[in-house]
């Protein structure tokens, strides 16, 4: 991990049990989305120790911050400016520093996701070519 340099977490639901363990507090949730300061977080074999100034950018099937975790509120985006001043500051925090997109179809154009399936699948052709005979 490099101080400043972004990384990408695929499919990370804090809202789920991790193993035997219950999922992340709101707490642990709102380090997970410091960036300012150095933070670390509990992870399946040893801790994650992020940077300071590490942008961190998760993706998840979650269609809502309640989907990605149950303790978020489910209906923040209706909720009234002053329902959003009384939520507890470590609800404010997540929503302070996290950004949440839905996306709802993909953004690569399927002619170019097919170039690249069949780019990769010609390398592998010529790579293993002759390997089986």
């Amino acid at each position: 991990m490099l101080e400043n340099v972004p990384i990408l977490m695929d499919e990370v639901t804090p809202g789920r049990s991790r193993g035997t363990r219950p999922p992340m507090s709101l707490h642990e949730v709102k380090r997970l989305c410091e960036v300012q300061e150095s933070t670390a977080t509990d992870a399946r074999n040893n801790d994650i120790s992020f940077r300071a100034g590490q942008a961190r950018v998760f993706t998840t099937n979650a269609l809502s911050p309640f989907g990605w975790n149950s303790k978020l509120p489910a209906d923040v985006w209706l909720a009234s400016p002053e329902e959003r001043a009384n939520l507890s500051p470590d609800i404010k925090a997540v929503f302070k520093w996290c950004a949440f997109a839905l996306i709802e179809h993909n953004l690569i154009r399927q002619e170019l996701r097919d170039a690249h399936t069949g780019r990769r699948r010609q390398a592998r052709i010529v790579r293993y070519a002759g390997a089986f005979s």
